[in-house]
């Protein structure tokens, strides 16, 4: 029997050490960039609601429209059309108590944060 001198390829045990090294890296990034997505469309949500805030308060103020009252004055057709990117629902923005708010469907979650008094 002739033994082979001139190993060329690699052997099963290296191919797996591999594999499994390759699968925990794979391991550790996919959940980072999970997260960074996930982030990534939150701060699209808060930027869009910001720019409703902006466009509401303008209406507001530009027409003249009285939100002083504790009814709720419903401001989203005079905003353009935004869209969660978080799959929260529709745009709501109303104006009461002298305060505007946006949030996006029926979570209220946005509200405190994106509230500004219309002056």
């Amino acid at each position: 029997m002739k033994k082979l001198t001139n190993k060329k390829g690699f052997t099963l045990i290296e191919m797996l050490v591999v594999i499994a090294i390759i699968a925990i890296l794979v391991a550790i990034i996919v959940p980072t960039v999970t997260s960074a997505t996930s982030k990534a469309k939150a701060a699209t949500d808060a930027a869009n609601l910001r720019s409703a805030m902006a466009e509401a308060n303008i209406y507001v103020l530009s027409n003249d429209v009285d939100i002083s009252s504790s009814t709720a004055v419903d401001l989203t057709s005079h905003v353009q059309a935004v869209t969660s990117k978080s799959g929260d629902g529709a745009l709501k923005v109303e104006g009461a108590n002298g305060v505007v708010t946006a949030y996006f469907g029926t979570s209220d979650k946005n509200v405190a944060y994106y509230a500004n008094k219309a002056s």
